[in-house]
């Protein structure tokens, strides 16, 4: 896909990478990006709401076509943050962006601070999220002023009862749908975003520092552990996401292809090197340790092999 060779022909020194290679990586120009869970995935559980006049927001943010029909704007009861900003707080709902979720997934376990910082709520009852205006994937152009969007309460929900993208574990906390929501506005809609990208580039609008994609079939399983406990260390988020193609190759593995995961922690434990990963939607992982909250932990030779891109923060 043509933004997969970008940021791998950035990452390696501007050096074009071959067509034949992206093939071997499954990494095809024609592909996008999408989570996998776009056309099925929908959240668990639903919110109190006063719904609004069928369905026009005060903001005019665009839904997915397929979703025009029964969406209803509402205004959920609820705390803009309950107990801090936490890893496990973002659910995924039913909109394709595993990326946004996952990234603020990763950016919570790491730096709470900035979320904490970049979201306000207003007296009127509208929450106002700062960005910075520059993306290493052009998104948001060239500089790093700072960009203030500002969204009122109401949030897109299945007939005014269930929330239709994402949430809080905890229903009545609403920041990972403001940012969401937030996002969706400075991106042109939460068709657009439904459309794929990088936790990278959700990582720079909020934080204004470049991220970077790498590759993991160029690094030994052990300088890939070093990069991330590095990264971890210095309090910058990583995730990785499993091949956008070869979806099939993750059938009966506890594991969804086209899927980007948060990356919470490296550690070794009895001469092995492990990773703890988090699903965003929150629930289904390989193995079963009687939770089933979507964390889970792989060793670093079963990570280098079902995760062939990763990303970091700045």
């Amino acid at each position: 896909m043509a933004w997969v060779l970008r940021e791998a022909e950035r990452y390696f020194g501007g050096q074009a990478v071959s067509k034949r290679f992206a093939e071997r990586l499954g990494l095809h120009r024609k592909q996008q990006m999408a989570c996998v869970c776009d056309n099925h995935c929908m959240p668990i559980g639903g919110v109190t709401a006063a719904p609004s006049p069928r369905p026009q927001p005060t903001e005019d943010i665009a839904v997915p076509a397929r979703h025009k029909a029964d969406t209803v704007w509402a205004r959920p009861t609820g705390q803009l943050v309950r107990d801090g900003f936490g890893a496990d707080d973002p659910i995924q709902g039913g909109l394709g962006d595993c990326y946004l979720v996952s990234g603020l997934s990763a950016l919570a376990n790491v730096r709470p601070d900035v979320l904490r910082d970049a979201i306000r709520q207003n007296p009127d009852g509208t929450f106002t999220v700062r960005f910075y205006k520059d993306s290493f994937l052009g998104l948001f152009g060239k500089s790093k002023k700072p960009v203030y969007v500002t969204v009122d309460g109401t949030l897109p929900t299945k007939d005014g009862s269930k929330p239709r993208y994402a949430r809080g574990r905890d229903v009545q906390e609403l920041w990972p749908a403001i940012v969401e929501k937030a996002y969706a506005k400075l991106d042109g809609g939460y068709d657009k975003v439904a459309k794929g990208g990088s936790p990278a580039t959700l990582w720079q609008a909020l934080t204004g520092r470049s991220g970077s994609m790498q590759l993991t079939a160029f690094k030994s399983g052990s300088r890939l552990f070093d990069d991330m406990k590095n990264a971890l260390a210095e309090k910058r988020p990583v995730a990785a996401s499993t091949n956008p193609v070869a979806t099939k190759k993750y059938q009966d593995s506890g594991l969804s292809g086209k899927h980007v995961y948060a990356v919470l922690a490296v550690y070794e434990r009895g001469g092995e090197k492990y990773v703890r990963m988090r699903n965003p939607w929150g629930y289904g992982e390989p193995g079963s340790d009687g939770r089933d909250d979507g964390v889970f932990e792989l060793t670093i030779d079963a990570f280098k092999k079902k995760f062939p891109l990763s990303y970091y923060g700045g």
